[in-house]
């Protein structure tokens, strides 16, 4: 958030004092305490309201406030991926754990049309490869490239389609954690 948008939202935030439905400076979290947001926020205006009391402009008080958060989240960044880095494995394994019964019914529904999809896309590959074996030492000798640009592009146009299928089998068929 920039110095305009902060004074903006702060702004609106003391002329109004209803509910926004944008998640905004007041939004409640779902036990009815402030949200991370809100709080920051409240925080950040209630800073500003007291610099502002000692003698600050409001634009000095909002450019000071707007440097403390920078400051502030820059800080952040480095305890929360250390954090991360640590309770990542055992959340990985939470979550796949409470995944099982979702694969499965994956599995069920998509299994056959997967493979099937994996069939074309192997296929398609294969029949290529054995064209491009059977035709790429006669286009060597004629020099022709164009062969040598349709072959290319042919292989390219196969990767999307093998990826699409090992990112959706993934989901479908990941061994259990």
């Amino acid at each position: 958030m920039d110095a305009h948008e902060f004074a903006v939202a702060r702004r609106r935030w003391r002329s109004d004092g209803s509910e926004s439905t944008a998640g905004g400076p007041r939004s409640m979290a779902s036990n009815g305490s402030m949200s991370a947001a809100a709080s920051a926020f409240a925080t950040m205006a209630e800073g500003m309201d007291r610099l502002t009391a000692v003698g600050l402009d409001e634009d000095q008080a909002r450019d000071f406030a707007v440097n403390a958060w920078v400051q502030a989240t820059g800080h952040q960044a480095p305890a929360a991926a250390s954090a991360m880095r640590k309770t990542a494995p055992r959340m990985l394994r939470r979550r796949y754990r409470s995944y099982r019964p979702f694969r499965r019914v994956l599995r069920m529904y998509w299994g056959r049309p997967l493979d099937l999809y994996l069939a074309i896309c192997v296929g398609t590959h294969d029949h290529g490869k054995r064209f491009d074996d059977r035709l790429a030492a006669e286009a060597e000798e004629r020099q022709d490239y164009h062969f040598e640009v349709r072959t290319g592009l042919y292989a390219r146009a196969c990767r999307p389609p093998l990826s699409v299928q090992i990112l959706a089998s993934l989901t479908v068929r990941r061994k259990q954690a």
